[in-house]
Formats: C-alpha cells, sequence, structure tokens
C-alpha cells in the first residue's frame, strides 16, 4: 500500500480532512525531492574535517601570526575562535552547496570551537579550573545547534555539549550527577522517536533526527564509565533505576499502541520480568540501556539505533568482562541472570501471543 492509498483511506474513515492531506503529501513531495549524501559519504566527511582541525590547529599554535603566538598564552585564542565559528556558520549558509564547502565549513568551526575552549582557559589563567571553559563551550554549542544548518555538525555538537556538562560536573565535584544526565538523555531519546512521524511531517526533523542519534550515543558513552574502575562514580543503582523506569515507559506506549490493556496478566507479567532486570543490572546499567535502544530501534524500524544498541552492547559486556572491581563469579551470576530473564521474557510472550492466535 502506497502512502497515497493511506491517504485516501483515512479521508474515508474520516480521520484526517482533505486539507491536512494535502499538506502532508505537500512535505512528503518535498522531502523525496531534496537530494541527500550518502550517509558513508558524510561520515568520511565528518572524519576529515576532524583531521583538517587538528591540522589548521597544529598550525596556528606553531607558529607566529601577525605578532600573535597562541602557543604564548594570548588570550587572542578567544577571538580568534569565535570568528572560525561565525566564519563557519557565514559559509554554511551563504555557499551550503557542495560536499567541498561542508567540509570546508565543518572543519572551520570545529577548529573555532577548539580555539574558544583553549582560549577561555588562557583567558581565565587557571589551566586547572576547567568551569568558565565548560560553561563558554556548553553556551557556543547551544548556539551552533540552531545556527549551523547541517546535520552532521548538529550530531557533534550534541556530543560536544554533553561531554561539556559531563566536564562541568566533575570541576564542581559533582561526578554523581552524571545519573541525572543519563536518565535525561535516555527520556530525550524516548521523546524524539517517539514523535519521529510528527517530526517528519514538520521542518523540525532535520534539528531533531542528528540529535535524537547523538542523545543515545552521548548516554552510551557516559554507561561507560560504569565499568571503569574510579571513586567518583558509585551509584550506579541510580542510573540503572532510571533507565528502568523508561524502558518500563517505552513498554507501556508498545502494548498500548498495540491494542493491547496493559491491566492484563501477561502485560503485568511482562512488566514484572522487566523489573527483575534492576537486580542483575544495579551496578550494570548499560544493559538496561542498550535493551531501552533496541527495542525503540525495533519498534521504529531504524537499523541505525539498532546497530548503534548492539554495537554498545557488546563493548560494554567486554569492558565489564575485564573490569577488575568485579570477581569472575559475580560476573558470571550477573550475566547468567540477565540471560534467564530475557529468556523467559521470551517465552511467556511466545506462549501468549500463541495462544492468542489460536483464539482468534
Amino acid at each position: 500500500m502506497t502512502w497515497r492509498q493511506v491517504f485516501a483511506q483515512l479521508i474515508d474513515e474520516g480521520r484526517i480532512s482533505a486539507e491536512r492531506q494535502a499538506a502532508m503529501v505537500a512535505t512528503l513531495q518535498a522531502a523525496q525531492s531534496e537530494t541527500t549524501t550518502p550517509w558513508f559519504i558524510r561520515v568520511f566527511v565528518g572524519l576529515s574535517a576532524w583531521f583538517a582541525a587538528i591540522l589548521l590547529l597544529a598550525f596556528l599554535f606553531g607558529m607566529n601570526i601577525f605578532g600573535i603566538s597562541f602557543a604564548d598564552g594570548n588570550p587572542s585564542a578567544l577571538v580568534v575562535g569565535l570568528t572560525f565559528c561565525v566564519g563557519a556558520v557565514g559559509i554554511r549558509w551563504l555557499l551550503w552547496k557542495g560536499v567541498f564547502f561542508e567540509q570546508l565549513a565543518l572543519a572551520i568551526s570545529l577548529t573555532g570551537q577548539a580555539l574558544t575552549f583553549m582560549g577561555v582557559i588562557i583567558w581565565t589563567s587557571s589551566g586547572s579550573n576547567l568551569t568558565n571553559a565548560a560553561l563558554a563551550l556548553i553556551a557556543l554549542e547551544v548556539a551552533l545547534i540552531p545556527a549551523y544548518p547541517e546535520r552532521l555538525h548538529r550530531f557533534i555538537s550534541t556530543v560536544v555539549l554533553v561531554g561539556a556538562t559531563m566536564l562541568l560536573l566533575g570541576e564542581q565535584d559533582l561526578q554523581e550527577g552524571v545519573h541525572l544526565l543519563v536518565i535525561g538523555l535516555a527520556v530525550g531519546t524516548l521523546l524524539i522517536w517517539e514523535r519521529e512521524t510528527w517530526l517528519a511531517t514538520t521542518k523540525l526533523e532535520d534539528f531533531t533526527r542528528p540529535i535524537g542519534y547523538a542523545l543515545p550515543l552521548a548516554m552510551f558513552g557516559l554507561l561507560c564509565l560504569s565499568f571503569i574502575e574510579n571513586d567518583f562514580i558509585t551509584l550506579w543503582w541510580i542510573s540503572a533505576a532510571g533507565l528502568l523506569l523508561a524502558l518500563l515507559a517505552l513498554e507501556y506506549v508498545v502494548l498500548r499502541d498495540h491494542g493491547v490493556d496493559v491491566r492484563t496478566l501477561p502485560a503485568l507479567g511482562l512488566f514484572a520480568v522487566t523489573a527483575l532486570l534492576l537486580v542483575p543490572a544495579i551496578q550494570t546499567p548499560g544493559i538496561v540501556a542498550a535493551t531501552m535502544a533496541t527495542l525503540l530501534g525495533f519498534r521504529r524500524s531504524n537499523w541505525l539505533l539498532m546497530g548503534l544498541a548492539v554495537g554498545f552492547l557488546a563493548v560494554f559486556l567486554i569492558g565489564f568482562y575485564y573490569n577488575l572491581e568485579f570477581s569472575l563469579l559475580v560476573k558470571s551470576y550477573i550475566l547468567l541472570g540477565t540471560g534467564v530473564i530475557f529468556l523467559g521474557a521470551r517465552w511467556g510472550l511466545t506462549r501468549w501471543l500463541h495462544r492468542e492466535e489460536v483464539q482468534a
């Protein structure tokens, strides 16, 4: 069934008006007419932009330009960095067509962000206190996300924004605040992807879609800290509990959208089995996060999101296995318990679905 036939059926059923159909058709036709660069080309553009930014930074800090040397602690790096960021935005708005200009603007922007960050450190004359630099980078990224009209840049800016927020928490000795940050990223991921269909009919998709990929990736990165030995972040059960609530909320929405009464015994059993994940994952919240992202990706038929979740789960399990904080016996219990819970949930759901098919 084509989308035109879907719209015709919706009109016949009285679910949408003819005016609403015309607006939706115009939106879809405009989206189909846009020529987008393949994703693998964008990946190489991003990598080349990072490489170009590193070379440009090395050149600026190694040369004496017009009597200005950034390596000598000159705060002019801040001014040059902000100028680079403004120039990159200008290039992207005025000369937006072509991979060359995309790469040029992206490299200039990344260089400007790095110069701004280091320029604030030099300007405040405090190389050990990164609070001001983190705040400046947060403000810069918040401004660049809407100002720079390109998905890859918005993706990078979102990841950098989360990293700068974590740096700020560390500088303020609030490392345990990472749990609130993880939960916020999970909630943001759910909200964006659950509203994907509505966002596709608006002009917000180019703004929210890269953020929708950056939020789970940043969340996965923060959760990798759980298997790195440190004395600053220990209350990982907070992240596990928050992620479990997000997973339960997602399951509730999925069951409701499929017409399943959440008060029935199978639905309540699914919620109970999911809640059992908190036992083996009390100090390994990455398992719950990967489960949530995988379910969300499967629900939205988003293979990239599912791939990120599965890839993170593999990295997390490898890192968890080599973590010296837990003994091999404890690790085996955690992995065994998680596997039993998942297999039990699959067995119960399969039997319930089979019974529903027989009754139908």
